[in-house]
């Protein structure tokens, strides 16, 4: 991070932000050193990474591992089993060849409870693939701070997409698999499946039958299989667990009565090791195998002295744990004394690390030790189970603290703890999906009598953009405010504000004034309230068009953010900075605002994140502007992946995207676009929303010659009367900039060029005197094309020098191109008089670019494909990769991707050789192959 934000520091210092940004680097490093509270401690990790150390007697199991090795042919293997046949044994002797192997990425991952939350078992993968040595990038870090987005699928192709550069294949094994209790887990072991193409082989382990479609893999051939029956120990590897002191006939008669179980083979030769019984001690025993495992445990802790019985029974009730943890547990300080006693109990207590500090126990033998320990006293497994939830919270492990407090009947506890942690700030610290996973450790019972939980659901319903049961919830949030203590009024009152901002109910002249009271009732050192509201009050200035309220506020959210240590905060108030000084004119400071955003997006919070996805689009909104549009496209279409937004977002993004649509596909294309935006506005309740797509919509109609059409679509969707509003833009601007576009658009098309020119003159002067530059620029090049349908050429060149200047310090080309050909007549009359109009050699260049630009778009093939693709097509049907078409087109991979995307659409194809096969066909492009034999 650090060369490139000096950089970006320095870009922004020499623009005027040197006070602001001077300490911006110092900053951001402290910040990521000093969200230990909030971010996953490296301990939660410990023995999900790796199989735990075998120090215990095992059976050779060369077969079944030769089995295994067969299975690498295939993309899945399924281990199903019940407990105590060795899965684990096998999977961990396996991934020890494997890690010697330099064809393969032996990756492990232990799933548990928590893991059935999709961002936590994505988060669990990713890791395990980087701990394996698969550069992975910044999903690591999004992973480690378990802040993985909700929209999972971008994320496993991305991991797919690793594992191939790496150029070695992975092999992913997924001990106990059972636990993992998810349709959204299962829909992503069927996604890697589908589109890995042999770098990933998937292993499936656990007590139970898978619940993804195994059998449409099974009928494809994709799937190796082994059950109880193949994991049986045969006689000779019984021996081999119960060690050579024992005889033929006892052996025979352990193998009879266990029936070939590793585990309870494993108990019988601990009992053994007692030295107080005898093999033939068994031959009376005609229970089930199971009640036999728990006869042997019995007697195996009877042996042992009190502590250590009573060691075994106060721990078994944590998923794992060290010294110090199970010391808290206990509240003794003997733990590590007497785990040091229980060493020759390896095949029970299970080491989790080659140090020997961190341990499990056998998943049968904690089944069994915890039930003995309910019996013994429920007061005292509750009094163990607040305990452990204290302590586990404590080091940062929430959700497993919230469930050891809910065993223990302790909702209060859990309650207190989730407070303590921050509530509703939570998403803001850890993301949706840990406070989904969180969450879901409560009845919905509880949710909706705890303050403190139904603000903290209410606030990741807003986030999920399910506005009717966030206010369902803060509506019964108020009904209990006045005995509620300060931090809870607090908190109703941001998330309450959060709700209205997201709601886009800002319209009221006294909504600023009422937030700026909020946030002065907040103690000073509430940063990160106050930093939250500022940004609240960012947007309002963003809906009322105040770019200098924009400012103010967005600066003041950042330092607000930057002292509560809110990267995510920060991240948030640069956006809103940044889209304040684009549509005040300033472009170039904008595009580095918002690149700054990213950069921090993907350094914290993984480069598949929503945030990341929203810096990315604006980016892209950049691009567009300065008129790179191949470069903006993926970066826009990312903004897809995220369910994050408010107005401002899904106005510029459905606004954009819509006219890239209209420019490559036509007015269907566009059309198709809007109709999404108004589903969106519908479900949103975004009225501004639909106001615009209603103007977009007349003004493409407009531009496909379909007047008639556009005249009755303004006059349903209120276009007509948005355009002749007069007066400072107010809450209105919006619709108000989209509708004298379409309007002006529209009466100058139908030869109403007099009062298309009155319409359009009078926004501009009036959005200019608002400071509201980006939109007057945009006016003016209207103006300048409808200066030119009137004639007077003249006027119309001098309004394009002035819009020249602007173009060119800014780069916004985009502007200029957005006219389209209209503006193409005027500006090949200023190339042609660029000397008596005294044009600088940078303006000469803008014209020159924007003529070729015009040019190159109207030279478009008969079935609709740009020169670009037609070049990425022909180069796809000389055989090259992605990659390589790339480097002969002088286009990033992305960006190939995206054409091919394209391509295949238009040609209905779903592949590589599909697509070319139909290309050839219908002479599209001549490959160079074809080329020579002419």
């Amino acid at each position: 991070m650090g060369a490139n934000l000096r950089f970006r520091v320095a870009q922004l210092t020499r623009l005027g932000y040197k006070s602001f940004m001077q300490n911006t680097h110092e900053w951001l490093e402290g910040a990521a050193d000093s969200v230990d509270s909030h971010a996953s401690a490296d301990w939660l990790l410990v023995g999900k990474l790796a199989p735990p150390e075998q120090r215990i007697s095992v059976a050779s199991r060369e077969a079944l591992l030769k089995r295994l090795d067969e299975s690498l042919s295939r993309a899945l293997s399924i281990i199903v089993s019940p407990p105590g046949f060795g899965k684990t044994t096998l999977l961990s002797e396996w991934w020890r060849t494997l890690g010697v192997r330099p064809d393969l990425h032996a990756c492990w991952l232990t799933v548990d409870d928590l893991d059935s939350e999709v961002s936590r078992f994505v988060a669990g993968m990713i890791l395990s693939i980087a701990r394996a040595g698969v550069d992975v990038g910044s999903l690591e870090v999004a992973a480690r701070q378990l802040s993985i987005d909700l929209n999972v699928r971008p994320i496993a192709l991305a991991l797919l997409e690793a594992i191939r550069r790496s150029g070695r294949r992975a092999v992913l094994i997924l001990d106990d698999f059972h636990r993992a209790r998810s349709k959204a887990v299962d829909e992503v072991i069927e996604m890697l499946l589908e589109h890995s193409h042999g770098e990933l082989h998937l292993v499936v382990s656990g007590r139970t039958r898978p619940t993804f479609h195994v059998s449409a893999f099974l009928a494809r051939g994709m799937v190796m299989q082994l059950d109880a029956s193949d994991l049986t120990l045969s006689l000779d590897q019984a021996s081999q667990v119960v060690g050579p002191t024992v005889s033929a006939a006892d052996l025979a008669l352990l193998h009879t009565r266990t029936e070939g179980w590793a585990v309870a083979l494993q108990l019988a030769r601990l009992w053994l090791e007692r030295g107080r019984h005898k093999p033939d001690a068994l031959k009376d025993f005609s229970g089930r195998t199971t009640e036999m495992t728990d006869y042997l445990a019995e007697q195996i802790v009877a042996d042992l002295p009190e502590n250590l019985r009573d060691f075994l029974l106060e721990t078994s009730i944590l998923e794992r744990f060290d010294a110090a943890l199970a010391d808290a547990v206990r509240d003794r300080t003997d733990s590590e004394e007497l785990l040091e006693q229980l060493r020759h109990f390896d095949a029970l207590l299970v080491s989790l690390d080659d140090t020997r500090e961190w341990f499990r126990y056998h998943h049968l033998f904690a089944d069994f030790l915890s039930q003995r320990l309910k019996r013994s006293s429920t007061q005292k497994l509750a009094l163990l189970r607040r305990r452990a939830a204290k302590a586990l919270a404590a080091v940062g492990d929430l959700p497993e603290a919230v469930q050891h407090a809910v065993a223990a009947n302790d909702i209060a506890l859990a309650v207190a703890l989730t407070q303590q942690a921050g509530g509703w700030e939570l998403i803001l610290w850890k993301g949706i999906g840990y406070v989904r996973s969180l969450l879901k450790c409560f009845t919905e019972l509880t949710i909706r009598s705890e303050v403190t939980l139904q603000l903290t659901q209410a606030y990741l319903h807003i986030k999920l953009a399910r506005f009717d049961a966030a206010r369902e919830l803060l509506a019964l949030t108020e009904t209990m405010l006045e005995s509620a203590p300060p931090r809870i009024r607090r908190d109703y009152t941001v998330v309450q504000d959060l709700w209205t901002g997201y709601m886009d109910h800002i319209s009221r002249p006294d909504w600023q004034q009422q937030v700026d009271v909020h946030i002065r009732s907040l103690d000073p050192a509430d940063h990160l309230g106050r930093g939250t509201l500022c940004c609240e009050l960012a947007v309002v200035a963003l809906g009322w068009g105040s770019v200098d309220k924009v400012e103010v506020e967005s600066r003041r959210a950042i330092q607000e953010m930057r002292a509560s240590g809110s990267i995510l905060g920060v991240n948030y108030a640069f956006m809103h900075l940044a889209l304040g000084q684009l549509l005040a004119g300033r472009l170039r400071e904008a595009e580095l605002l918002y690149r700054e955003a990213l950069s921090m997006a993907e350094d914290n919070f993984g480069a598949d994140s929503g945030l990341k996805a929203l810096c990315s689009f604006f980016v892209g909104y950049c691009l567009y502007l300065k008129g790179d549009h191949e470069q903006s496209q993926p970066l826009i279409e990312s903004w897809v992946e995220t369910t994050d937004g408010w107005l401002d977002v899904f106005a510029t993004a459905y606004e954009v995207t819509a006219r890239q649509a209209f420019e490559r596909g036509g007015l269907n294309d566009a059309i198709e676009i809007l109709s999404e935006a108004n589903r969106v506005a519908q479900e949103r309740r975004l009225d501004r929303l639909v106001k615009l797509a209603a103007a977009w919509r007349v003004e493409f109609l407009t531009l496909a010659h379909l007047h008639a059409d556009a005249k009755r679509e303004a006059n349903v969707g209120g276009v007509f009367a948005a355009a002749e509003t007069r007066g400072p833009p107010d809450f209105g601007w919006r619709a108000r900039l989209a509708a004298t576009l379409a309007i002006g658009r529209l009466w100058a098309a139908t030869g109403s060029t007099a009062q298309a020119l009155q319409l359009v003159d009078a926004a501009r002067a009036e959005f200019r005197a608002a400071k509201l530059l980006l939109p007057a620029r945009r006016l003016d090049a209207l103006s300048v094309v409808i200066l030119k349908q009137r004639g007077a050429d003249e006027e119309a060149l001098v309004r394009l020098q002035d819009l020249l200047e602007f173009v060119v310090a800014e780069g916004a080309i985009g502007i200029l191109l957005e006219q389209g050909r209209l503006l193409e007549g005027l500006l090949n009359i200023a190339q042609r008089r660029n000397r008596e109009l005294v044009l600088s050699g940078a303006q000469r260049e803008v014209i020159a670019q924007v003529l070729a630009r015009l040019q190159q778009t109207a030279l478009t093939d008969q079935d609709g494909f740009s020169g670009r693709e037609l070049a990425v097509l022909r180069e796809l049907c000389n055989g090259r990769s992605n990659k390589a078409i790339g480097q002969v087109l002088d286009l990033s991979e992305n960006t190939v991707k995206f054409h091919l995307k394209r391509i295949f659409k238009k040609l209905g194809a779903e592949s590589r050789a599909a697509a070319i096969s139909t290309a050839l066909h219908r002479n599209l492009v001549v490959s160079d192959d074809m080329e020579r034999r002419r």
